[in-house]
């Protein structure tokens, strides 16, 4: 008997809690990423909020993409990422942001989708660029357009 079989031929209990169990550690994953960011900052702070952010990279920093999947926070002064798993974070000042749009590439390498491109003056004073890809893209370039481009 091979694996599908078992899996086919497994007692309904089995798989319902088997489902149920994914659901808990997704449910404690996200409770997780949210006890991070409102450890930050306070609900009245938060403007925009959202989970399952893809983080590929910072030009000036990355030379190849990265795939580092967290939650995105956008206050007034700035927009806040913080990964899933690890510690990798980032702030940007919303008066550094200089362009928004999108790109297929990082560093000359495909990506083979189309993400948000982050243009910005980094901490040396030089041009970044960041990497993104948002759930609900047209919402977030609006909003940031019109909350920290000003």
């Amino acid at each position: 008997m091979n694996f599908l079989d078992n899996i086919v031929n497994a007692p309904p209990l089995i798989i319902g809690l088997f489902i149920l169990a994914a659901v808990f550690l997704m449910a404690a994953i996200r409770y997780r990423e949210n006890k991070t960011i409102l450890k930050r900052f306070s609900r009245d702070e938060i403007i925009l909020m959202t989970y399952g952010v893809n983080y590929f990279g910072q030009e000036s920093m990355d030379k190849k993409p990265l795939r580092s999947t967290g939650g995105l926070v956008m206050v007034k002064d700035g927009l806040y990422y913080h990964a899933r798993f690890g510690d990798r974070e980032f702030f940007i000042q919303g008066k550094s942001i200089t362009a928004i749009g999108t790109t297929d590439t990082f560093n000359g390498k495909p990506l083979h989708q189309k993400v948000i491109v982050i243009s910005f003056t980094n901490e040396a004073g030089k041009k970044d660029r960041l990497i993104i890809q948002i759930p609900h893209p047209a919402e977030w370039v609006k909003a940031i357009k019109i909350t920290l481009m000003k």
